[in-house]
């Protein structure tokens, strides 16, 4: 994987990529949910901007997450998506160690959600996070400090 890998902030040009690394991992796992409809999906695509980060690795975009401290100090993982030809190379373990190593210093929880039927999940669960409650669609879980998968 080497070590030329990066996260810069998202800007307005970057929309339209992330949708599509977001609608490439997550179409097949929400269609048995409430089907798939490409341009709503779209009018709905929520891409925050303040929060948002683009990974590149070797001068090529890879990957991004969104992620918010909230209120009480914990860290709110709001979405994680890597492009196909990333995946499974330890790109994402490595944007999360991020996440969790700034945990771990600070004291402070990691929460997420994901929708049930995504292999998202058992990466999760490498990475220390549990369930912690379920909904109608999707599992949420949480990172404590000191917790390991």
């Amino acid at each position: 994987m080497g070590s030329a890998s990066l996260l810069r902030p998202a800007t307005p040009a970057d929309r339209r990529w992330a949708f599509e690394v977001m609608a490439d991992g997550m179409a097949e796992v929400v269609r048995p949910w409430f089907g798939w409809d490409q341009r709503l999906q779209w009018d709905r695509f929520n891409f925050d901007l303040d929060h948002a980060r683009i990974m590149s690795h070797d001068g090529a975009e890879i990957g991004w997450i969104a992620d918010r401290q909230l209120d009480n100090g914990d860290l709110r993982i709001d979405s994680l998506y890597l492009a196909p030809d990333a995946r499974g190379l330890g790109f994402g373990t490595r944007m999360m160690q991020r996440a969790i190593d700034d945990s771990e210093a600070t004291g402070a929880n990691i929460w997420l959600d994901v929708v049930k039927g995504n292999r998202a999940h058992r990466f999760y669960e490498r990475l220390g996070f549990r369930v912690c409650a379920t909904a109608d669609y999707k599992w949420k879980l949480v990172r404590r400090p000191g917790w390991t998968g």
